[in-house]
Order: structure tokens, then C-alpha cells, then sequence
């Protein structure tokens, strides 16, 4: 099994450097933004993610926190404005891994010791709950 780049997905990523984006253009990497999962909504954009990966018989999901706005989201060691908000990682997350593809799902970019107002573990324990009952209904 390889990995292959044409089926790299990225949501919600800001804070991009140079290299970074010229990856994305230069291999057409689908990218969807922050204002995209609020204007078609979270579910929309993770069917049009799992779209994108038609031919591929597993997925892996990872879920970084810094993907989320900063507001809601400190205990990271990227944080960023204009991120997804609870609900639409929760959405998002909940719709990716109903596909019988997912064979992995990860949440990552926790570090609570940057978090005072313990947010980040609070979100991360809703989204991880959301994802658990999402995946055990599959079976």
C-alpha cells in the first residue's frame, strides 16, 4: 500500500507558508477553507472531501485542532483566526468517518499546558465523543 498525493485532502488550513501553498497548487490538493465549511455547510464539504477520494479503498483521517478558530481554540501551538467553530468540526468529523472507507481517525495540536481557560480540552472531548458515536453506529 502507498500513499498517494492526488488523494490528500486539506480542511480549514490557514497559516499557510510559501512551500506549503505551492505544494497545494502545484499537485491540485483540494483545499477547503474555513468560509467554505460555513457557507455550504460542514457536511457538504466532508461529502465533497470523501468525493475527492472515490478511488481509494481506505482513508485516515486526521483531525488537527488549530484547523478550529483561535477564539475557541488556545491550547495549540498554531492557533489562528478565522477557524471552523465547534459545531462544524463536530459535523464535519461525524460525516468523515461515517464512510465505511475511514479506517483511522486522529485528533492532534493539543496542548492543554497553552490553554488557561482549559477550552481545548472541553472541544476536543465534545468532538472525540461526537466521533465515537458516529463510528459505533456504523456497526
Amino acid at each position: 500500500m502507498h500513499l498517494n498525493i492526488e488523494y490528500l485532502v486539506y480542511v480549514a488550513v490557514r497559516d499557510t507558508e510559501e512551500a506549503e501553498y505551492h505544494l497545494i497548487e502545484t499537485h491540485h490538493i483540494l483545499n477547503m477553507t474555513a468560509e467554505q465549511v460555513r457557507t455550504l455547510g460542514a457536511d457538504v464539504v466532508a461529502k465533497q472531501c470523501l468525493e475527492k477520494l472515490d478511488g481509494v479503498d481506505l482513508s485516515y483521517v486526521t483531525f488537527d485542532l488549530d484547523s478550529m478558530d483561535s477564539s475557541i481554540c488556545m491550547g495549540t501551538g498554531t492557533p489562528a483566526p478565522h477557524g471552523i467553530f465547534l459545531g462544524e468540526a463536530r459535523l464535519l468529523n461525524e460525516t468523515l468517518v461515517k464512510d465505511p472507507r475511514v479506517c483511522c481517525w486522529e485528533i492532534c495540536e493539543i496542548n492543554p499546558l497553552l490553554d488557561t481557560l482549559n477550552t481545548i480540552v472541553e472541544n476536543s472531548l465534545l468532538i472525540f465523543e461526537s466521533v465515537v458515536d458516529a463510528i459505533a453506529k456504523r456497526y
